[in-house]
C-alpha cells in the first residue's frame, strides 16, 4: 500500500513539473512576442515613424513677404559653376539660380546666353523658378508675355545713378522699421553682414510690389532680382535687405529700384561700396 502511495506521489509530481515547464514555455513565448523589435515582424517591415514636417514653399502662398533671398556664402569659393544642363537634367527654364546669382558666380552674358535660348512659355517658367513672382503676378498685366520680356530686359541692363521725383533710395546696416531718423551710408565695411535698402515709391504707386536688382560692378555679376512687397502705404519709407553671414565682398554695388506697374519703369538707381578696412 505504501509502495502505491509513493507511485501516485511521483506520478503526481512529474505532472505538476511538466505543467510548470509549459507554463513556462508559454510566458516565454508571449514575452518574445511583446518585446520583438518591431523590424522583426511581418516579414521585416516595420512601420515608418510619424513626421511632422512644414510644408513645401507654395508658389501662390504669402511667401512674397519675405525679405530678398538671405545669400549664405560669400561668393569667394572657387567651385566652377555649371551653366549648360547635363544629359538628362532639366530644360534651362526649369533650373533655379538663385543660389548661383546670390552668391554672384552667374555673369551678365551668362545670363543673357541663357534667357536668349528661351521662347516666350520658356522664360515666363524660368521667372517663375528664379523670382517670388507667381502666375497671378503675370496675369495682372495686359500683355504678361511683353511684360516677362522687359523684365528680362531690366535684369540684363543696368541703369545709370539717378532718382525719379518724389522716389529715394539710400542705404544703411540698420533697420528703418520703428526710426524717424535714418542712418544713411554710401560706404561701409565688409565686417557687415546685412546691408539694407531704404526706398520711397511715388504717392500714387498702385501696386503691391517693387522690383529691387542688386549687381556687383566690380565684375557685372548680377546677384537679385526679385519682387518686394509694399508694407503699409506708399508715403512711408520701406526697405529691403540682403545678408551675408560672413560679411559682403569688398567691391562696388549698384541697386535699382524697378516700378511693377505697366511698363516696368526704372524708378532710382543708386550704388555704394564695400570696403576692407584694413587696406586703406
Amino acid at each position: 500500500m505504501a509502495g502505491q502511495q509513493d507511485e501516485l506521489i511521483g506520478l503526481l509530481q512529474m505532472m505538476i513539473i511538466r505543467s510548470l515547464c509549459l507554463v513556462g514555455v508559454l510566458l516565454t513565448g508571449t514575452l518574445i512576442f511583446w518585446f520583438i523589435s518591431p523590424d522583426e515582424t511581418e516579414g521585416g517591415k516595420a512601420d515608418a515613424p510619424i513626421t511632422s514636417s512644414p510644408p513645401g514653399p507654395d508658389s501662390n502662398s504669402s511667401r512674397i513677404a519675405e525679405p530678398l533671398p538671405v545669400a549664405t556664402s560669400t561668393g569667394h569659393g572657387t567651385a566652377d559653376v555649371q551653366l549648360e544642363p547635363l544629359e538628362g537634367a532639366r530644360e534651362l527654364a526649369e533650373i533655379d539660380y538663385r543660389p548661383l546669382l546670390a552668391q554672384g558666380k552667374v555673369s551678365k552674358s551668362e545670363l543673357a546666353l541663357i534667357l536668349s535660348s528661351l521662347d516666350d512659355a520658356q522664360l515666363l517658367r524660368f521667372l517663375l523658378n528664379n523670382t517670388h513672382l507667381t502666375l497671378d503676378d503675370f496675369f495682372g498685366y495686359q500683355n504678361p508675355t511683353k511684360t516677362a520680356r522687359t523684365l528680362a530686359e531690366r535684369w540684363l541692363n543696368n541703369t545709370e545713378t539717378f532718382n525719379q521725383d518724389g522716389v529715394e533710395l539710400l542705404f544703411g546696416t540698420k533697420s528703418a522699421i520703428g526710426t524717424n531718423q535714418l542712418a544713411v551710408q554710401s560706404e561701409f565695411s565688409d565686417m557687415a553682414p546685412r546691408l539694407y535698402a531704404y526706398y520711397k515709391v511715388p504717392n500714387s504707386y498702385s501696386k503691391p510690389f517693387v522690383f529691387m536688382k542688386w549687381t556687383n560692378t566690380n565684375n557685372d555679376t548680377l546677384w537679385v532680382l526679385d519682387k518686394q512687397p509694399l508694407t503699409g502705404s506708399s508715403v512711408e519709407i520701406q526697405e529691403a535687405w540682403l545678408r551675408y553671414s560672413r560679411g559682403w565682398p569688398s567691391g562696388k554695388y549698384q541697386v535699382e529700384l524697378i516700378s511693377a506697374e505697366e511698363g516696368l519703369e526704372v524708378l532710382a538707381s543708386q550704388s555704394f561700396e564695400v570696403v576692407d578696412p584694413e587696406s586703406r
